[in-house]
């Protein structure tokens, strides 16, 4: 059992609903990388380094038993991959950058202590950073159908609550459930917060 587990303690963040909620994203770790994908969520290039991210994610959550030494180390579930896809409508959103969120407890020494222990492509490597930043708000719904439907419903409520959407030609998908080809998403778009505009009880901050 994990001393930390995000599929309990932050389940509203990493949602598995439907019905629309919206989060706050302040300052956290990520390691990240970008690339191009044709072919989505089953491109080659996407899932190699989909694949590179998730390895390096759960060599640093292995903590002291995996020779990462972190101080004051607590167990925790690695965090889920998410993508932020961009490129102008749907269709040609083919542009996309891969995070995948680190505990505070882990700074960037340790991103770097977990890569030296493991065996990866060094070209895909080049391509992996350790940043720390923070996203602001977004509205969200969790689908296991299609994603164009569902950022149509969240634009649509963005308009129907009079809020800003930030972007017209990017949108994230967070892979709570695994990724690759035909895998559901919490899907997010990121929004301009207008006092009174969003329900304080659909609201993450985290």
């Amino acid at each position: 059992m994990y001393q930390f587990d995000w599929q309990v303690f932050e389940d509203e963040e990493y949602s598995h609903d439907s019905e629309i909620s919206f989060v706050k994203l302040n300052e956290r770790n990520y390691i990240t990388a970008s690339g191009t994908a044709k072919d989505k969520t089953s491109d080659k290039e996407f899932l190699a380094l989909a694949d590179a991210l998730s390895t390096i994610a759960a060599k640093i959550s292995e903590g002291p038993d995996g020779g990462v030494n972190i101080p004051g180390f607590r167990t925790y579930r690695p965090y889920p991959l998410q993508a932020m896809w961009s490129g102008g409508n749907l269709e040609e959103r083919t542009n996309f950058q891969l995070w995948i969120k680190q505990p505070n407890m882990v700074p960037e020494e340790f991103f770097h202590a977990a890569i030296e222990q493991l065996d990866l492509d060094a070209k895909l490597l080049a391509r992996i950073k350790y940043v720390r930043m923070a996203e602001g708000t977004e509205i969200q719904s969790y689908t296991d159908g299609n994603i164009a439907d569902t950022i149509y419903k969240l634009e649509s409520e963005v308009y129907a609550r009079e809020l800003t959407q930030l972007s017209q030609t990017e949108h994230r998908e967070v892979y709570v459930d695994g990724y690759g080809k035909g895998q559901p998403a919490l899907v997010r778009i990121p929004i301009k917060v207008v006092e009174g505009k969003i329900d304080r009880n659909r609201l993450s901050t985290n």
